[in-house]
């Protein structure tokens, strides 16, 4: 267990001492789903600092959060920094056949960057590119905020097939109140 999520099947060679923790290509489980963990924890016996490079050819997201709109394996690069309560991550997310509230997501790919602050946090996805419902997705960049339980996303462009969209607005739990032109 560490930071209160629950790792299963855990192997690799991991070293210990009072300042560090090195993690050599060490794989494992979380609810299931198989990540390979490389790099190291500082200062495992005060306040712990990650400088962590995650790997999966495919999470579902569905075995984590059951009420997320989509479907399929998610694979996943991702470089992990700082104090637990104040992370930043960042990566790359690929999509090779997936769904999203019916709308099926093909061959997509993106860059991704996110801090987290306490129990809030924010995200963006710049460059997203693949196939939407049959139609090309281009240049899709947005940026969310989870504050004090609320989902915003701040903003939203895209280009699909020949046309674009954009939105802003809150995505709930209570509510969804979007802006969408």
């Amino acid at each position: 267990r560490f930071a209160d999520i629950t790792w299963g099947e855990v192997k690799g060679l991991i070293t210990f001492s009072e300042q560090e923790v090195q993690l050599y290509a060490v794989s494992g489980k979380i609810s299931g789903q198989e990540l390979i963990a490389s790099g190291k924890i500082l200062h495992p016996m005060g306040e712990p600092e990650l400088q962590i490079q995650l790997k999966s050819s495919g999470i579902d997201p569905r075995v984590i959060d059951s009420t997320l709109p989509f479907s399929g394996k998610v694979g996943i690069e991702a470089n992990l920094s700082g104090e637990w309560k104040v992370l930043h991550a960042e990566g790359k997310l690929r999509v090779d056949d997936g769904n999203i509230s019916g709308w099926s997501l093909a061959g997509f790919s993106t860059r991704f960057a996110g801090r987290r602050n306490g129990g809030d946090w924010t995200g963006s996805v710049t460059d997203g590119q693949g196939t939407l419902a049959g139609e090309a997705l281009r240049d899709l960049d947005f940026s969310i905020l989870q504050q004090q339980g609320q989902l915003r996303l701040q903003a939203l462009s895209a280009r699909i097939g020949s046309g674009s969209v954009a939105a802003n607005g809150a995505l709930g739990p209570e509510a969804l109140d979007l802006n969408v032109t």
